[in-house]
């Protein structure tokens, strides 16, 4: 997400439901990540007007790396930020703000209602 606040808030929840998080400011720092980083098991990333090459980063993930599921988040919850999030290769659409017991709904529907137990235990490694 490109708003610090926003960032470091989901960059929490995700931490708090065990996974090892890495924040991007940008989709640059983003496709630097991704592309060149990892090995990923999920990508949560913001669908925003204000990042238009957003939609270039997700085609770039699914040519490159396609094993890796996708939740777009976006503060724009209408069907048809959702259609477009879907067709472009997401797994999952969450709807800014989300809260804790949301975003582990849209875990468990992307990765699988098991999906706590192939988690890394260590707190500090990046994924």
């Amino acid at each position: 997400d490109n708003e610090a606040l926003v960032r470091r808030t989901a960059g929490r929840i995700f931490r708090r439901m065990g996974f090892e998080v890495v924040e991007a400011a940008n989709t640059g720092a983003s496709q630097s990540l991704i592309v060149d980083g990892g090995p990923w098991t999920l990508v949560v990333g913001d669908l925003s007007a204000a990042q238009p090459h957003d939609a270039d980063l997700l085609a770039t993930l699914r040519e490159r790396a396609p094993e890796i599921r996708v939740i777009l988040t976006s503060a724009y919850d209408r069907g048809s930020e959702k259609r477009p999030a879907r067709q472009r290769g997401a797994d999952a659409f969450l709807s800014k703000p989300f809260n804790p017991v949301e975003a582990r709904a849209a875990v468990a529907r992307v990765l699988g209602p098991d999906w706590a137990t192939s988690l890394p235990r260590s707190p500090t490694a990046s994924r």
